[in-house]
């Protein structure tokens, strides 16, 4: 069952729910507004959430960080800092790129994407390109300005870790605006973020 419930409230039940799990203060803060970001996208940012933080149990900010390989690569065990450093790095980045994200909650990498493509007004397409079991891609977003449109399957978008990353010169999709100050959201979601409290 849906209800309807205001973008005021589901920051401040991701954010408590994420302190309560070990998120310090600034982290659960961004972690909260990245939410709010996806589920006014008309994409199921509070369940990203609620699936890492019932996977992990506890933030451990050592283990969190991201990992600079020898061959080059970043390795991103946990989805809030990966986006702040990508969102910090974003002029360096080649495109197309491909992100490996953490084995749970990659799609919370999604608006610090966004919000780096919206400081320099230019599109972007962010591909979800399946699981371990299903590699093949599944679902893509496009954005632009405030606006998005998602193609092919919701359901990708929880199980995905891996990240294709294009900034196209055009879409050619027509974009939705995002939702205003409430949201749709499922009772099922909501009670499950209040049990991690």
């Amino acid at each position: 069952m849906h209800e309807l419930i205001s973008c005021d409230d589901i920051a401040a039940l991701c954010r408590d729910a994420a302190i309560a799990n070990g998120y310090p203060a600034d982290l659960a803060n961004a972690a909260a507004e990245m939410v709010v970001w996806l589920e006014r996208h008309g994409l199921p940012g509070m369940e990203a959430l609620a699936i890492r933080l019932e996977k992990v149990r506890r933030f451990d900010l050592e283990a969190a960080q991201p990992q600079i390989m020898e061959s080059g690569k970043v390795r991103f065990p946990e989805p809030i800092l990966a986006g702040i450093f990508l969102h910090e790095r974003f002029d360096e980045m080649t495109f197309p790129m491909g992100i490996e994200g953490p084995d749970h909650g990659a799609l919370l990498i999604v608006p610090f994407l966004a919000l780096s493509a919206h400081e320099r007004d230019i599109a972007l397409q962010i591909a979800f390109l399946g699981s371990a079991g299903n590699p093949a891609e599944a679902a893509r977003l496009n954005y632009r300005s405030g606006q998005s449109a998602l193609e092919g399957l919701r359901s990708t978008l929880l199980t995905s870790k891996f990240l294709g990353v294009e900034k196209p010169e055009r879409l050619a999709v027509a974009l939705i605006e995002a939702e205003g100050e409430s949201v749709s959201a499922s009772g099922e979601i909501v009670a499950r973020l209040k049990a991690l409290l």
